[in-house]
């Protein structure tokens, strides 16, 4: 070799040397001035990556990573992307780690925390303007986000431990702390609100600890239970100090949301055990009248209860029933169907509106001899296997909000004398307008010489109302829209339900003792869409106007006798257990509240479909229906995971119990809406026609979401294509046996469609799990034999051409002139009512056209 060639060799070697020793990769730096070496999978952390070259005019070309992805200021970079360095040689990039680690991915660290691991390897190309292209990598950890454990009352390290020990079997890093102080003797060292900033600083400790020994995290999770749920939401409420909150997930186990009320005298039994000078403040905060739940549960009609930037999940449980332990004991007769509670929870206080909620059968609240001997055959939340499971799900996948529903308790009007507050810790504030909107799920009422109306509303229905008569005072736990707790402390009240299957109450009689956890009841009354009355005056007495109803008489000694009372009949209990048949509405009450008429007035009014009475005569005729078939149908099941079932003549929706094997299926749609485009009309009104088939099992719901990426009649459960997390609306499937053809308002679906704010994916029909239920529907499919009876979309059109007036000329249209008549009768008894008493006449006329036309529209439909 000539010395040319060796002295060109040695140059190139050289430029080769120089540019590898110019060609770095900096990471993010931590607190500590070194360099991150891992970061957590915690959904919101990202590493922050330099690349120096030698050669300004050279490229980068970045192969993908292993788990997560890398991008730059201005998005995701490609596969086959080269980038180029700036003007100082450099190339900024970020990497972003997957949402969550499988357990396959980790492996052991050999180290206290974190205890798992799985390594990502980024490699890059460098390919410079001369010479040969020169391959280099970069590596570092990938770890889960710990998951801290907060116990519940009169709990510490132990209670949460053998959840704790099973999920570090299951490579999650787990931590126990222990927030209550019992080194003082200042009760309120442990409320809830100390222990919530404990909690906070216990966070701190945790994110700082990991950032120091060099993985980078900004979020923990929260596994909670029973009280340990509300000094979670207390630290998210209170003292979380940034926006941007350091919990990603909070997962709560059996807790009180909405508080535990004075009616279970099974958990006064069991706190009262554990009322230690520490223990006090936080057993009087978990009473429902306490103010800590208006503060964590304002603004829940509309959402403002959590914080957006948090997956919340409740998991609750019930029990067994038991003839002499169960509050509502067996009085249908049905001891096999599940108890309300959990020994002490009840399901209504732990659901949170909007909060994913899952609820598991056969459970007790804790591990305590106390409920151990009371519920024998129930296992401890905290340590049964399902519960773990399920809470593994939760912390592997997101977590979507669900819809609110939006309930409301409203004073809507009251006369003389009538008091209200918030908390069982406030003091009376007199009312002097009406009405009162109750913004919170607890609130008391008093009445001296006057008396009150208070209605109660869901998603904008009523659907029920209390009269409260003069000299009575009552307590009142809205928890959920399924459920209304009320107390009579003292006198009387009239409940009635105007709507059926919208929601119920659950009246308690009985004494008050010196602490809220000793109460006694003494009567315990459940209505069946009805009208009652109940007083707790010279004993307890309750007696049936209209409907039936389900009633628990509650000796000195604990002893508990179950009726059921028909329409026209009543009884009272005394305090030794003793039961007296009333007869007579007069046997038990007097009052003649002025209000109940107007309470009537309003019920008639709801009765009228909202176009009527807000529009008068004129009403609006949809000008056009355009009919469209199911393009394309299919029909998935968790059990076919890998296999396609093909072509069906029906598909199914369906649910297993949630304490048996998962199964269930959903409903794939897709619809060609092209023709919709030219359309110079407005929508009126857009829903999916389903037609069901009879054989058909359980009740239950529905969820519609939007698919949002392609899929085609091949798919299968395990390749299904990306839905929407928050569902467009819910809806409950037919009952069974209803043939009818099944209707689901998709209005919005159909908007966002044509305005092209999401892709025309089609949408799936998800079943919906709740209260432990199980389902099955079968509706006929695009391959049913008679075609009239396939999936379809009918688009109600409306035009400025649309509104009709009800005049001489639409007489012969029977559904107009009834509208009309209806409407002309429905005004004179207003007019009446408004003006002094409505008289018979009016009301009988209003009541005959609403009778006709209501069987003729429901004839139409």
């Amino acid at each position: 070799m000539n010395k040319k060639r060796i002295c060109a060799l040695i140059g190139f070697l050289f430029l080769i040397l120089r540019s590898a020793s110019a060609l770095e990769v900096n990471i993010e730096k931590s607190t500590s001035g070194l360099p991150f070496t891992g970061i957590a999978a915690d959904g919101t952390s990202t590493l922050e990556l330099e690349i120096s070259v030698p050669d300004k005019n050279g490229k980068i070309l970045i192969n993908n990573p292993t788990f997560g992805l890398l991008k730059t200021s201005e998005g995701r970079i490609n596969a086959s992307q080269k980038l180029s360095p700036d003007s100082d040689g450099k190339i900024k990039l970020i990497y972003q780690p997957p949402a969550y680690l499988s357990d396959d991915q980790l492996t052991s660290t050999n180290c206290a925390t974190p205890s798992w691991k799985a390594q990502e390897c980024l490699s890059f190309e460098y390919i410079p303007t001369v010479g040969h292209s020169l391959n280099f990598s970069k590596k570092f950890d990938l770890v889960r986000p710990p998951a801290l454990m907060v116990h519940g009352f009169t709990g510490g390290r132990q209670s949460l431990a053998s959840l704790s020990a099973w999920l570090q079997s299951q490579k999650f890093d787990t931590l126990l702390e222990e927030y209550y102080n019992k080194e003082t003797s200042d009760r309120f060292d442990s409320s809830i609100e100390a222990q919530a900033a404990k909690l906070a600083k216990h966070i701190k400790t945790v994110l700082n600890t990991y950032n120091q020994s060099g993985i980078k995290i900004a979020k923990v999770d929260i596994v909670s239970h029973s009280m340990g749920g509300l000094v979670s939401r207390t630290y998210l409420r209170q003292w979380s100090e940034d926006y941007e909150p350091r919990v990603r997930k909070l997962i709560m186990i059996a807790t009180p949301n909405h508080g535990v009320p004075w009616i279970e005298k099974i958990v006064g039994n069991v706190l009262a055990q554990f009322l230690a000078k520490y223990h006090q403040e936080a057993a009087n905060q978990l009473f429902c009248g306490n103010p800590i739940f208006r503060f964590l549960n304002k603004g829940e009609r509309w959402g403002k209860h959590v914080n957006g930037l948090v997956q919340y999940a409740v998991i609750a449980g019930v029990r067994h029933r038991y003839p002499y332990w169960d509050v509502m004991g067996n009085v249908l007769g049905d001891l096999s169907a599940a108890a309300e509670d959990d020994g002490v929870v009840t399901k209504d206080s732990a659901r949170m509106n909007g909060v994913q909620f899952f609820l598991l059968g056969q459970m007790a609240h804790t591990y305590a001899p106390e409920l151990q001997r009371m519920f024998p055959q129930d296992e401890p939340m905290p340590r049964a296997s399902r519960t773990a499971v399920l809470v593994k799900k939760l912390l592997l996948r997101n977590i979507p909000f669900l819809p609110l529903k939006s309930s409301e308790m409203t004073i809507k009007r009251g006369e003389g004398e009538v008091y209200f507050k918030k908390s069982s810790f406030e003091e009376w504030q007199s009312i002097a307008s009406y009405p009162v909107d109750i913004e919170c799920s607890f609130g008391m009422v008093k009445t001296a010489s006057g008396s009150a109306l208070l209605n109660f509303a869901i998603r904008g229905s009523h659907w029920s109302s209390i009269m409260v008569p003069p000299e009575t005072e009552i307590q009142i736990a809205y928890a959920s829209p399924e459920l209304v707790r009320v107390f009579v402390k003292k006198g009387e009240a009239r409940f009635v339900s105007i709507k059926k299957d919208q929601g119920r109450f659950e009246i308690v009689l009985g004494q008050e003792g010196n602490d809220w956890m000793q109460f006694a009841p003494r009567a315990r009354i459940g209505n069946i869409d009805s009208d009652f009355i109940v007083s707790n005056k010279d004993g307890c007495k309750v007696f049936s106007l209209e409907g039936k109803l389900s009633f628990q008489s509650i000796a000195e000694d604990g002893s508990k006798k179950n009726f059921l009372i028909p329409s026209g009949k009543g009884l009272e209990t005394t305090l030794n257990g003793k039961i007296k048949e009333i007869n007579t509405f007069s046997e038990i009450s007097a009052f003649e509240n002025d209000l109940f008429r107007d309470q009537k007035h309003d019920q008639e009014k709801s009765d009228i479909p909202e176009e009527l009475a807000s529009q008068g005569s004129t009403v609006f005729e949809a000008s056009e229906i355009s009919l469209v078939e199911a393009e394309v149908e299919k029909n998935l099941s968790s059990d076919w995971a890998t296999n396609n079932k093909g072509a069906k003549p029906h598909v199914a929706i369906m649910l297993n119990p949630q304490d048996s094997p998962s199964t269930q299926t959903k409903i794939f749609i897709r619809f060609d809406h092209s023709t919709f485009l030219n359309k110079t009309s407005s929508i009126a009104k857009t829903v999916l026609e389903l037609s069901p088939l009879s054989n058909s099992e359980g009740e239950g719901s529905v969820d519609i979401f939007p698919v949002l990426t392609p899929w085609n009649d091949d798919i299968i459960w395990n390749t299904q294509p990306m839905i929407a997390t928050l569902s467009l609306n819910r809806f409950s499937l037919p009952k069974k046996g209803d043939l009818n053809p099944f209707q689901i308002d998709i209005t919005p679906l159909l908007q966002k469609w044509i305005e092209g704010q999401i892709p025309n994916y089609g949408f799936v029909i998800v079943p919906v799990r709740e209260e432990g239920n199980s389902f099955v529907r079968f509706f006929c499919s695009t391959n049913y034999s008679n075609l009239e009876k396939n999936p379809k979309i009918r688009v109600f059109w409306d035009r400025a051409d649309s509104k009709k007036k009800i005049d001489e000329s639409m007489k012969s249209d029977i559904q107009y002139t009834l509208y009309g008549e209806l409407l002309t009768a429905k005004k004179a008894y207003y007019d009446a009512v408004n003006s002094s008493a409505p008289t018979k006449e009016t009301f009988s006329k209003y009541q005959t056209y609403k009778k006709i036309y209501d069987q003729f529209y429901n004839k139409k439909q």
